[in-house]
C-alpha cells in the first residue's frame, strides 16, 4: 500500500492494525500495528515472547508518500514470520526493514487516526496477494520517477 500522513500536532498518529476478534462479542486484539507519526514510523508486535508491548522504530518520516509492504509467512503454530518493507528500491536485492516472529492470527485490517487535532491519512493502491510479485510497486514507482 502507499501511505501518506499529515497532522497538525505531534501527539497525532495514524495506524494500520491487523486485529483478531476474541470470541463472538469480545474485544478485538491488536496483533501487529504500524504507527505513523509526524517524525517517524514505528511497528508494534503484540506477540513478542518475554517482552512488554512496545514500539520499534523503523525510519524517520516527513509527510512523504511511503510504500509499505507486509509479507506474512505463516508456518506452524507460533512460528510465523512477518517482513515489513518500507520504500524498497530494488526488487532483485530486497531486504526487509524489519522482521518479526510469533503467532500472527488476524481476521481484520483497521486504518485509524488518533490525537487531539487528528490528522489526515491517505491510503492508495492497497493490494493483497499470495506473493510479493503479486503486490509489488517497484516497477510503478520507478516508471513514475523517470
Amino acid at each position: 500500500m502507499l501511505l501518506q500522513y499529515q497532522a497538525l500536532e505531534s501527539e497525532s498518529m495514524a495506524q494500520i492494525n491487523f486485529l483478531v476478534q476474541n470470541g463472538w462479542r469480545g474485544n478485538s486484539e491488536e496483533q501487529v500495528s504500524l504507527s505513523i507519526r509526524n517524525d517517524a514510523i514505528y511497528c508494534n508486535q503484540a506477540d513478542i515472547p518475554n517482552c512488554k508491548k512496545g514500539n520499534s522504530w523503523l525510519t524517520n518520516y516527513h509527510n512523504q508518500v511511503v510504500q509499505v509492504t507486509f509479507e506474512f509467512d505463516l508456518g506452524a503454530t507460533g512460528q510465523d514470520k512477518l517482513n515489513v518493507y518500507l520504500n524498497p528500491d530494488d526488487r532483485q536485492n530486497i531486504e526487509a526493514t524489519a522482521t518479526y516472529y510469533g503467532e500472527f492470527t488476524f481476521d481484520r485490517l483497521q486504518f485509524k487516526v488518533t490525537g487531539r487535532a487528528g490528522g489526515d491519512l491517505t491510503v492508495d493502491e492497497l493490494k493483497i496477494g499470495k506473493s510479493l510479485k503479486d503486490v509489488w510497486f517497484y516497477d510503478q514507482l520507478t516508471s513514475n520517477n523517470k
